[in-house]
């Protein structure tokens, strides 16, 4: 083997230069701190020792995420794309060089890209990608990018290729920027339009109110730009393709980006696919695209991936009331044609894609404009899609892109339903009076739309022989007694408008003949504490619900008191809008609550809550002002201290406040994954967990670094400090991370079978608590044992 030129300074490993760590297509770099630049040789910097300057060579890193110069409109599964222009802000490493580089006369200064994509460009400027080479600290020395999600190769598909895979397919998690080397591209744009569209003739999917788009089977699969994404059959032809079919075929063909000169058939252009560019640039997504049709038919396929069928517009949005009341429009969408795709679910969790689209992001804003809506209640179908494409963007991190998503649910419902963009549907949450036979206003090219004249509640058919449960909220009180809130399975499909929820207190101290006792709120319980400086009894449980309501709660039910907080929530009397509550916890002699629009709140001595965000406080009504609304929406997720003068308070897009009694402050984070938990183990180590494999240490003073080194992307819901060890509950299963070596790997517990889903993690007097959705264990140190749930089968 010869040697590298010598203006190559890495020799590396056997068939230098070639891409040694992943094949072609290489990775694009965005705007991730999982994309790294590591150094090829040190960044040599001249360092105070004593009265000299020692020149001391550094091994640096920086981060992606640090970015300047991105594509603001070039997106790589949401996030900004990295081009020749672009650069990092800051090196880490070189700290101690105070008097600088050697070279470059700086120190934690930029990188600036050298290699880059040959063909490939963003706003006009090249790709950048995973081993391009980088100047580091302002050209002080050289990098190089490491960014591996995927690593297949493929091979050139044929026109007669066989179909292989399944519907599943759809959710395989390669794209390319160019149109043409992916094999999910090659193999959707060749067959896509060759499936079974009987199924949905058979099915009766579009049954309500589908007009004469084209008379044969094609149309009916694709009426309204191609609902049915996963209905169409082998051998179906083109022979007189309507208008609509091709708008149809197009926004299936959108779905792998296909570009828009090859989404014309109407206008007889060329459909075969171009051969593969010389140099192409590999853009993973995270979990996979985001295919879009009816919701019954999407809810087997997204069960089959793991995901749960979401709503886009929500099913609500087209009743008066609850899961049992009318339907406003006769021609509606009903729960089964609603136009839904797969999101990531942690069934009932707070902190899932779904739970976030809903609660975070579609109900406050909807709500907002609702309240201030002609009539009240009510906003346009228009804006109800604009909110929900919006808030699926935004919920799903840009996996879902908002504008392709709004489009479809406009042909959608004008197409399938004939409903125009203005006609008026349900914007808030609660129920609307909408009166007997009450008249709305139409556009004049339409007739008034009459309101379905029952706005009576009828009790729907649940399934009252379903009992389980499902456990969303825990605290642990003792090492043997733990407290948890739970909802009823039964109301599953429609837990986010059924408020209630068991609290069970589970105590295994032998104390007691039955362990488990119980007792019942018309709630929707989503956080649990325990206060231990209540001035009138040695503890007390406390409940909090999304809406702000309080339950308090001591030792054998004395003393049992239920409050609120005055202006929490979305749908109580006492709400203003800023939106749900998250979390409850004791923090020195107080408890404090978070949630949305940056709540925080106190509970004072005198039994009263006090809002202390001050100006962090996100008001609605400015929000309301600004170009797009939703992305002003900010909320805490969680809140934690060790003393009411240190508190940190974290949620959306990498946030973290540090609070010193009087003032917030905004502390640096370096990410924009949603953060979930905090664990403060004392005023100098504040870790924080979140989405997409989120692990964040630092404090206040100095901010917060990633310190997780795995390229697991699991998301973190859960954080607890046991046995020199944090433990990070995720969808995956349990991690550790070892608090003096900073290892961490997957964690197997010795149940049988292994914990099947934990969620949240909490520690008392000496024993780790894991509550799963379905699970629930404690680990003392030595062994795990499973604790059966009386309502739900045995986990063996």
């Amino acid at each position: 083997m010869s040697l590298p030129p010598s203006a190559d300074n890495y020799v590396g490993e056997p068939e230098y230069p070639g891409p040694w760590t992943t094949k072609r297509p290489l990775e694009g770099l965005r705007d991730t701190d999982a994309a790294k630049i590591i150094c090829l040789a040190p960044d040599v910097c001249l360092t105070p020792i004593g009265k000299d300057a020692v020149p001391i060579p550094y091994q640096i890193v920086d981060y992606c995420g640090h970015d300047q110069n991105y594509t603001p409109s070039v997106r790589f599964t949401g996030q900004k794309a990295m081009v020749l222009r672009s650069n990092t802000t800051h090196v880490h490493g070189d700290a101690p060089g105070t008097k600088k580089g050697i070279k470059s006369g700086a120190v934690e200064n930029i990188c600036e890209p050298i290699g880059h994509a040959a063909e490939v460009r963003a706003e006009g400027s090249n790709v950048i990608r995973h081993l391009d080479r980088f100047w580091m600290n302002n050209k002080n020395t050289q990098g190089e990018a490491i960014y591996v999600r995927n690593s297949q190769v493929y091979a050139a598909a044929l026109d007669d290729d066989p179909v292989y895979g399944s519907l599943t397919s759809e959710f395989e998690p390669v794209q390319l920027a160019f149109d043409s080397t992916s094999p999910e591209a090659q193999q959707l744009l060749r067959d896509i339009m060759k499936r079974e569209a009987t199924k949905a003739a058979r099915r009766g999917i579009f049954a309500h109110g589908v007009r004469a788009v084209a008379a044969n089977p094609v149309a009916a699969g694709v009426a309204g730009a191609a609902a049915a994404v996963a209905l169409l059959p082998p051998a179906v032809g083109y022979v007189g393709i309507s208008r609509a079919q091709a708008a149809a075929e197009d926004a299936l063909r959108a779905q792998v980006g296909l570009q828009p000169r090859l989404r014309t058939p109407i206008l007889r252009l060329p459909m075969d696919i171009p051969l593969s560019v010389t140099q192409n640039v590999r853009v993973t997504e995270r979990e996979g695209g985001c295919p879009i049709g009816p919701y019954d038919i999407m809810q087997p396929i997204c069960a089959a991936s793991g995901r749960q069928a979401h709503h886009v517009v929500p099913d609500r949005t087209f009743r008066s009331g609850g899961p049992t009341s009318s339907r406003l429009y006769s021609n509606a969408p009903s729960k089964a044609s609603g136009a839904a795709v797969c999101v990531d679910s942690n069934r009932m969790g707070r902190d899932s894609e779904h739970s976030r689209i809903h609660f975070d992001y579609y109900d406050p804003q909807a709500a907002l404009e609702a309240a201030n809506g002609n009539p009240s209640g009510f906003i346009r179908l228009s804006r109800a899609e604009d909110l929900g494409s919006e808030a699926l963007e935004k919920g799903t991190n840009g996996r879902c892109n908002k504008e392709y998503i709004r489009s479809y649910l406009r042909n959608y419902h004008q197409q399938v339903f004939d409903m125009e963009p203005d006609t008026l549907v349900r914007g808030q949450k609660k129920p609307i009076d909408a009166g007997s036979s009450r008249e709305y206003w139409q556009p004049e090219s339409h007739k008034f739309a009459r309101v379905r004249n029952s706005m009576a509640e009828t009790e729907r058919e649940f399934d009252n022989g379903n009992t389980e449960l499902t456990m969303v909220a825990g605290v642990a009180i003792e090492k043997d007694y733990v407290y948890i809130a739970q909802y009823l399975d039964k109301y599953r499909e429609y837990f986010d408008e059924v408020y209630y929820s068991r609290l069970s207190g589970v105590n295994l101290s032998g104390r007691y003949k039955q362990p488990w006792m119980a007792h019942d709120q018309p709630w929707q319980v989503v956080s649990l504490c325990v206060w231990r400086s209540y001035p009138q009894a040695r503890r007390i449980y406390v409940a909090l619900s999304s809406e702000g309501e309080i339950e308090l709660m001591g030792p054998g039910g004395n003393p049992h008191i239920e409050e609120h907080i005055e202006g929490a929530g979305l749908n109580k009397p006492w709400s203003k809008h800023l939106g749900y509550v998250n979390e409850i916890r004791a923090i020195g002699s107080a408890l404090y609550v978070c949630g949305g629009a940056n709540q925080v709140y106190r509970r004072t001595a005198n039994g009263r809550w006090q809002l202390i965000s001050g100006d962090i406080l996100i008001d609605p009504l400015e929000r309301q002002k600004l170009q797009s609304p939703m992305s002003g929406i900010r909320h805490f997720h969680s809140i934690a201290g060790l003393a009411e003068d240190d508190i940190y308070a974290t949620g959306l897009e990498g946030e973290v406040y540090h609070y010193n009694g009087t003032n917030w402050k905004k502390v640096p984070t370096g990410t924009k994954n949603h953060l979930h938990k905090l664990c403060v183990l004392d005023a100098e180590t504040v870790f924080v967990a979140g989405a997409y494999g989120t692990l964040l240490r630092g404090n206040e003073r100095v901010g917060f670094q990633s310190v997780w080194p795995l390229e697991d992307a699991a998301s973190f819901t859960g954080i607890a400090a046991f046995g020199g060890k944090l433990f990070l509950a995720s969808e995956r299963g349990l991690y550790t991370y070892d608090l003096t070596t900073g290892l961490a790997a997957p964690y197997q517990t010795d149940l049988t079978p292994d914990f099947l889903d934990p969620h949240q993690l909490d520690v008392a007097d000496g024993v780790l608590w894991s509550f799963g959705f379905k699970d629930l264990a404690y680990f003392d140190g030595s062994t795990w044992t499973r604790v059966d749930h009386p309502d739900n089968p045995p986990i063996r």
